[in-house]
């Protein structure tokens, strides 16, 4: 298994923290605004999902120095983070076919990156529909993923799936960098959120 790995692009700055899976936690928000109707009955607009990523991890002296780098940046969310639980299973691709609900094979672009086993993240293209997570059962190299159980939802070409421990489009929620020293190393929980729409 690769390292966990936090990183942005621009200025290139790639974090190594220790982080315990157990401690990732990852929920679901839906953002939406209520209007009146016509008919006088409220509907929902602006629809839009939202995850909330935290996690703890531990910093070594020097990944702990390179993250004033990265909070310099990350602070002001004019940056994308990625985090990927393990960067060498960090798999997203499009679907380039329908999956249909009730089926098992999801068709993709690009297989890169995951393996048997895998959890994966599908969902909607907009991030305002549907989406769910599935267990990998086989792959076809570049051509599908398959899932174990049968797909509960349908999708179409051009929407999205990936590893469920990776994020591409995360924005930062902590309000400070206060990482707690404890001997030689020290403790700080990352606190994300990724809006589905970004993909």
């Amino acid at each position: 298994m690769g390292s966990p790995q936090i990183a942005i692009a621009s200025p290139s700055i790639k974090l190594y923290p220790s982080v315990d899976k157990k401690s990732i936690q990852v929920s679901v928000k839906q953002i939406r605004k209520t209007n009146t109707a016509s008919s006088g009955k409220p509907e929902y607009v602006n629809l839009r999902c939202q995850l909330d990523v935290t996690f703890d991890a531990i910093l070594s002296q020097a990944t702990y120095d390179q993250c004033f780098a990265w909070w310099s940046k990350i602070r002001r969310n004019t940056e994308d983070t990625t985090f990927h639980f393990d960067k060498d299973a960090a798999f997203y691709s499009a679907l380039d076919g329908a999956a249909n609900s009730g089926q098992k094979v999801i068709p993709v672009t690009s297989t890169l990156g995951s393996t048997v086993g895998d959890k994966l993240f599908l969902f909607e293209d907009g991030g305002g529909g549907e989406f769910e997570i599935i267990e990998v059962a086989s792959i076809d190299l570049n051509v599908s993923v398959t899932a174990v159980d049968n797909l509960i939802h349908s999708y179409a070409s051009g929407d999205h799936i990936k590893n469920s421990l990776s994020f591409y489009h995360l924005w930062c929620i902590n309000e400070e960098y206060n990482p707690v020293k404890e001997g030689d190393i020290y403790r700080y929980q990352f606190q994300f959120y990724e809006y589905l729409a970004s993909y």
